[in-house]
């Protein structure tokens, strides 16, 4: 066989994969698309519907967002739990109908998750259609939480990285709505931006505190209560899975704790030894494992470092795929509240133990 046959034969067998792959996205995004437009159902849109909708209701008529931390709806997932925020930001979609709010909410979401991978450099088209087959992308369109958002803002730390002010201000926004990503602050540190990590830290502090006397601090003295109600659900967090084989709740947390701190010691090593991508990739990875509530929809803060240390497509971009088997509202039984943990595990150990033949402009400039 000539080298032309065998080079025609490879572009015949991209073309196949990459128009396959694009057919499946175009049918969910489409179906999933109309679904929204078209559906009242709280099914669709669950966390802007039955929780961020109704905390920027509340906001808007100088009430507080929060529940009481006895209140049952905390346990439906009905509720609001994040800072304020998150809240007032959504405050100009109560003046549009809930079906609008929501669809205008996916449009966003489903930009924000394919702007992340653009961010870092990722063009090629199959990885974007490998992205809209994840399951956690669908958990993350279909609930419309603040994940989507999330991935794209830990994106931005990347493309941003050598800068000032944008990475401080990006640092300092993801910090504030979620402070289980405070891990990046110390790989911002230690890519020799200590001033970033320091204005990070300030930004997330001055949000946080100016969010809370906008609504005049209303709920901040059960907030804490509020928190250790949610995190006693059983989620896909390691601690959860941890706690599922039996081991002891504060054993469990704490070997959670330790996996994080352990890959925060590989982003240090990675780091210090120039390897930048992987630095990030680990810091990424430990937010992940030292959150003590993971759903589905968080995996997609996996989305960013899978595009710097893989930016040509891969079998490696359909694994999360098999996260489908897995339930949206539950951890699930049996083998289920182990397998995001697997996978994860599964793609961090190729990310991370083998170096790609090949790195875009875009994602292999230095650190």
């Amino acid at each position: 066989m000539t080298t032309f046959e065998v080079s025609t034969r490879s572009r015949r067998g991209r073309f196949a994969v990459t128009a396959l792959l694009a057919s499946a996205a175009a049918v969910l995004v489409l179906s999933a698309a109309l679904a929204v437009f078209s559906s009242s159902s709280d099914e669709i849109g669950w966390d802007y519907r039955t929780g961020y909708l109704p905390a920027a209701t509340a906001v808007r008529n100088g009430e507080s967002p929060y529940p009481d931390p006895g209140d049952p709806a905390l346990d439906l997932r009905r509720a609001y739990v994040y800072p304020p925020q998150v809240a007032i930001a959504l405050v100009p979609l109560t003046e549009v109908s809930s079906d609008l709010g929501t669809f205008i909410v996916f449009l966003f979401s489903l930009a924000a998750l394919c702007g992340a991978l653009a961010l870092v450099g990722v063009r090629d088209m199959r990885c974007y259609a490998a992205l809209l087959l994840w399951a956690p992308t669908w958990n993350s369109l279909i609930t419309l939480n603040v994940s989507s958002a999330l991935a794209l803002g830990v994106a931005a730390l990347w493309r941003y990285r050598a800068t000032l002010w944008p990475l401080a201000l990006m640092l300092g926004v993801l910090v504030s709505i979620k402070l289980f990503l405070a891990p990046l602050v110390a790989w911002v540190a230690l890519t020799r931006r200590a001033s970033a990590a320091a204005l990070g830290v300030c930004v997330a502090l001055g949000l946080t505190v100016a969010a809370w006397a906008a609504i005049g601090f209303a709920g901040l003295a059960d907030y804490l209560d509020l928190l250790s109600r949610v995190e006693k659900q059983q989620t896909y967090a390691l601690s959860s899975a941890a706690a599922e084989l039996g081991v002891d709740t504060q054993l469990a947390r704490a070997f959670a704790l330790a996996v994080g701190l352990g890959l925060v010691a590989l982003a240090v090593y990675w780091t210090r030894r120039g390897d930048g991508r992987r630095g990030y990739a680990a810091a990424v990875a430990a937010t992940l494992a030292m959150s003590p509530v993971v759903w589905l929809h968080y995996l997609t803060l996996l989305i960013a470092p899978l595009g710097v240390l893989r930016p040509r497509f891969s079998p490696l971009w359909l694994v999360p795929i098999v996260l489908w088997v897995s339930p949206r509202d539950e951890n699930g039984d049996g083998l289920q509240p182990f397998v995001p943990a697997l996978v994860v595990a599964l793609l961090l150990t190729v990310m991370l133990t083998r170096r790609p033949s090949s790195i875009s402009a875009a994602t292999a400039a230095p650190a």
